[in-house]
């Protein structure tokens, strides 16, 4: 489950800016705009399930994630859901206390 994300001026704000097509694309009149999609590639959640060949994490864990997998969006990066999966290879364990 997420617990918080954050908004990067840079690489989000130039979607709404429409200066960008995706992350890396200058945005060009004509290109469609990025949509749908779901914002956001940096969160810090709680483990809530894995696969069953994921090791290293456990339920309950702190975690931080780079990115979401949305389907059927133009970008699914999705950092600004409540929870979703991420590979576990986008996955970090936080250090307690952090």
């Amino acid at each position: 489950a997420t617990k918080h994300s954050w908004i990067s001026n840079g690489t989000e704000g130039s979607f709404l800016r429409q200066e960008r097509f995706d992350g890396v694309t200058p945005w060009q009149f004509g290109l469609p705009l990025p949509y749908p999609m779901v914002a956001g590639y940096q969160k810090v959640g709680i483990v809530e399930s894995m696969g069953k060949d994921v090791k290293g994490f456990k339920k309950g864990q702190w975690v931080f994630a780079t990115i979401t997998k949305i389907e059927k969006t133009h970008l699914g990066f999705g950092g600004h859901v409540a929870g979703g999966p991420s590979d576990a290879n986008e996955v970090y364990a936080l250090p307690k206390g952090v």
